[in-house]
């Protein structure tokens, strides 16, 4: 669970890559509330970076980071492998 201490702008940054490409889908929940980010995007075989932006208007406790790696999008259902690295969330204003 992350703590999300005040009301602000923050960026989520990571970067990612798949034995095919597909999509994923990012997620900042919190249990019961809208997603205080939600964001989808395509990943292929090489290591990209990524960064999305979001505001909260207040602070929020125990908050999840979620990936969806599942069937998001056009992505076929068939074995492969996707990688994750360098995950940061920070306050950014």
């Amino acid at each position: 669970m992350i703590d999300v201490p005040a009301a602000g702008s923050y960026r989520v940054t990571f970067k990612a890559k798949a034995s095919m490409n597909r999509e994923i889908r990012l997620a900042l929940e919190k249990d019961g509330q809208s997603p205080l980010m939600d964001e989808t995007m395509s990943v292929s075989g090489d290591w990209t970076n990524y960064s999305y932006d979001f505001t909260v208007s207040s602070a929020a406790s125990g908050v999840k980071l979620v990936f969806m790696l599942g069937n998001v999008g056009t992505t076929e259902n068939m074995a492969h492998t996707i990688s994750i690295d360098d995950i940061s969330l920070y306050k950014v204003s």
